[in-house]
């Protein structure tokens, strides 16, 4: 009896397996076969915009694989779309260096699509998706992307993202410290009318006059971050100018105060945050 009852419990299985299999939709999973194939060596990257006048550079490996002649110079040919987050177009804010077409040379397994995003230090920018599109190789035998029904790595995704940061110097406080003492003292920055800035105290220290003397100065801050401090006099008799850079990432300002007293020539490195 309970042999019997095993057999039928078996065949009451097999059934519903049969009825569980049968019903619905048939899934096949993706089948990736053997061949000659062309990839991205990564499906997606992001980047800050980069500094006016510089960029910065991305590049994009391409790679032949599987079966792939490797005796032969392969031209591949692609697309490049860049959109901002609101939908425009972006194609402003990235160049294509490559000009939509690169030779991988025979005997290579790769060669690199090379792209500069367009720098700048405007605050508040969108970000751009740039998405690459291979179109076309010169070997036909090739598949672009993984041979499979979702052709993986067939294309490139960049993301450009804003990296300037809001400059906040106007009213600041900040501690300045200075490379030739071990003090440092609290300052003032405020903007004045033309746009140029003041700071309470250049460098905290008049080494020369050998007394602790506040020697207020002005100096301007450029589209590029570069700072300039003009030709100034002080007391009369102290000579003094310099140059440096502001991060607005972190509010640091960082400058080289060159002084001129009677003669006596000394630098400073001044770091104000």
């Amino acid at each position: 009896m309970i042999k019997k009852i095993n057999k039928i419990y078996s065949a009451l299985l097999l059934v519903m397996a049969f009825v569980a299999t049968s019903c619905g939709p048939e899934i096949e999973n993706p089948i990736y076969s053997d061949g000659a194939y062309l990839v991205f060596s990564q499906s997606q990257a992001s980047v800050g915009d980069g500094n006016p006048g510089e960029g910065n550079e991305v590049r994009a490996k391409v790679i032949r694989g599987g079966t792939s002649n490797y005796s032969t110079d392969l031209t591949v040919n692609y697309t490049l779309t860049a959109t901002l987050s609101d939908g425009s177009n972006g194609s402003d804010r990235i160049t294509d260096e490559s000009a939509g077409s690169i030779t991988i040379p025979a005997g290579s397994p790769s060669e690199d699509i090379v792209l500069r995003t367009v720098g700048n230090a405007e605050v508040g920018d969108l970000s751009v998706t740039v998405v690459i599109q291979i179109t076309s190789v010169t070997d036909a035998s090739l598949s672009i992307g993984f041979r499979g029904p979702d052709a993986l790595s067939s294309t490139f995704t960049l993301t450009i993202l804003d990296d300037d940061c809001l400059i906040s110097l106007a009213p600041a406080y900040a501690n300045i410290v200075n490379g030739n003492q071990a003090a440092a003292r609290t300052v003032t920055i405020v903007e004045n009318a033309d746009g140029s800035y003041r700071i309470s105290d250049m460098h905290g220290y008049v080494t020369n006059l050998g007394n602790p003397l506040a020697v207020g100065g002005n100096f301007t801050i450029d589209a590029n971050n570069n700072v300039t401090i003009p030709p100034q006099v002080a007391f009369g008799v102290l000579n003094y100018s310099g140059s440096g850079s502001f991060n607005t990432c972190n509010n640091i300002l960082t400058y080289t105060l060159t002084e001129n007293f009677f003669g006596n020539v000394t630098n400073h490195e001044v770091i104000v945050r």
